[in-house]
């Protein structure tokens, strides 16, 4: 897992859903797809980072 993600167990669940949704933007935006801003490592990271959010999200409900 990549180091500057943030620790998800210390968000709230909406604070999380904020972060991720706007981090997805920033990292699928055309500017930072032709600048190559993002890693593949990075967008990884952010996938599992996802799916630890949506297993969150199953058990808050």
């Amino acid at each position: 897992m990549d180091s500057t993600l943030p620790n998800i167990e210390e968000m709230s669940l909406i604070e999380a859903i904020h972060w991720y949704t706007g981090e997805v933007a920033k990292a699928t935006s055309r500017e930072a797809r032709i600048n190559g801003m993002y890693t593949q490592e990075y967008k990884k990271s952010l996938y599992e980072w996802k799916l630890r959010l949506n297993q969150r999200c199953r058990l808050e409900n």
